[in-house]
């Protein structure tokens, strides 16, 4: 089986388990946005680094243009992928992204996996008994303090590539 990561320019994702010999595809895509024009220089030095991890390992990470959701599915079909994995996230574009998402791959009978890769302690886990929310910080600040971050998991030493997709073009150190 063939499975699809995909990552937006504001969260990356990732993958929990699975078989070295099963076959992947790793996806950062862009839209071009106003978000993405002011995170591109603080994370271009992050992707090169991540395409190179990708690449001593035998995958690459492929880059594209356009709508996330759309994208995503295109290229899950063109590298036969059943699975994709996407970060969950708080913000309300991610979480509308999220939704498409899910509607999408339920159309094309393909699997979603949403895995929290963006933060320490998932949204509202730390909310108080009687709200969904803190509304003072120090309560909260307290209580995040005592939570113990998971175990990083090691990387695999090799990863396959699904299909033969076209990598894409990193985005450019901007000036």
């Amino acid at each position: 089986r063939h499975h699809l990561v995909a990552g937006g320019h504001d969260r990356g994702a990732g993958v929990s388990g699975g078989s070295p010999a099963e076959r992947g595809v790793a996806l950062l895509q862009r839209d071009g946005g106003e978000q993405e024009r002011r995170r591109e220089r603080p994370v271009a030095d992050a992707l090169a680094d991540l395409r190179e991890s990708l690449r001593i390992r035998g995958a690459d990470l492929l880059v594209r243009r356009g709508d996330p959701v759309a994208e995503a599915l295109r290229l899950a079909r063109e590298t036969s992928c059943s699975r994709i994995y996407l970060s969950a996230d708080a913000s309300h574009y991610a979480q509308a992204r999220e939704r498409r998402f899910a509607r999408e791959c339920a159309r094309a009978r393909l699997e979603l996996r949403v895995v929290d890769t963006t933060s320490m302690v998932p949204p509202g886990a730390l909310a108080p008994t009687d709200r969904d929310h803190y509304r003072v910080f120090t309560p909260y600040w307290r209580r995040w303090q005592g939570v113990s971050p998971a175990a990083p998991t090691a990387a695999p030493p090799r990863l396959l590539l699904a299909g033969d997709a076209a990598p894409g073009t990193l985005p450019p150190l901007s000036e």
